[in-house]
């Protein structure tokens, strides 16, 4: 491994000099070797073993590195990422399908309740109508990426229907057939993680989030679905194809075809 230069003579801070430093420390590294001790590694980058170990954890929580107590620190190969446009809306585990990736739900809860009256207003219902909530976790190679909670109408699934899930209720839904689901509206932002969602994330400390959360319509414009959903943005590249206003209809036919295709 080649021997990593001093950081202090750089002049901006020393936390983003480590981050760097330990960047390049892993792009030179093999997936699987161990890192050298923390006392020799910091000697080398030329930082305490305190501003080492915050840099360790900031990669061991993106998934660069894993520790081992007891045995060293070790690099983790280059992780899978699921990468997908929002236009068109499919289930997590059809997206990870086409990508040749394997996503498991981890732990998991499914229970049945009145719908709170956060819950009713999304779902244009009364406040503690019965509903279903499905609340998960979702794993690739065994890291949680995210967590995911659905709150469906009783009249819509039961628990017979979830004894075949594997993580997704859009899929239940779509198997179901009735009602024909026909749209989503979904809004985009960033938030921070704490507590239950912090927990099942497995994230030591507060990480910025990605949250989708959505109605799924049905054609009667009828709300079947209100979804919660947080990602953990190293392991996701979503990506949104716009259209320019001046460009004729006919020829966004065109290229829409091309980007399905």
């Amino acid at each position: 491994m080649a021997r990593q230069e001093k950081v202090r003579a750089d002049p901006r801070p020393l936390y983003a000099r480590a981050e760097e430093a330990f960047e390049l420390l892993l792009a030179q590294a093999r997936a699987g070797e161990r890192l050298p001790a923390e006392p020799d590694l910091a000697r080398q980058m030329g930082i305490s073993r305190a501003t080492l170990r915050e840099a360790m954890r900031a990669f061991a929580q993106k998934g660069r590195i894993v520790r081992r107590q007891g045995v060293g620190t070790f690099v983790v190969a280059n992780r899978a990422v699921l990468d997908d446009g929002l236009e068109v809306l499919d289930s997590l585990p059809t997206i990870a399908g086409r990508m040749g990736l394997t996503l498991v739900m981890g732990d998991h809860r499914l229970e049945e309740r009145g719908a709170t009256p956060s819950e009713a207003r999304h779902l244009g219902r009364e406040p503690g109508s019965s509903v279903l909530v499905a609340s998960r976790t979702m794993l690739v190679d065994g890291s949680p990426v995210a967590f995911l909670v659905d709150v469906v109408p009783a009249a819509h699934l039961s628990r017979r229907d979830f004894r075949s899930f594997s993580g997704s209720v859009l899929d239940l839904l779509v198997g179901r057939g009735d009602p024909e689901l026909a749209y989503s509206r979904t809004r985009v932002t960033a938030e921070l993680s704490a507590g239950e969602i912090r927990r099942q994330l497995k994230l030591r400390e507060p990480h910025a989030l990605l949250k989708l959360e959505a109605e799924l319509f049905s054609l009667e414009d009828e709300v079947v679905d209100y979804s919660v959903s947080h990602f953990v943005p190293e392991f996701f590249h979503f990506h949104i194809n716009r259209r320019v206003n001046a460009i004729p209809a006919a020829a966004w036919g065109r290229i829409a075809h091309r980007l399905e295709g």
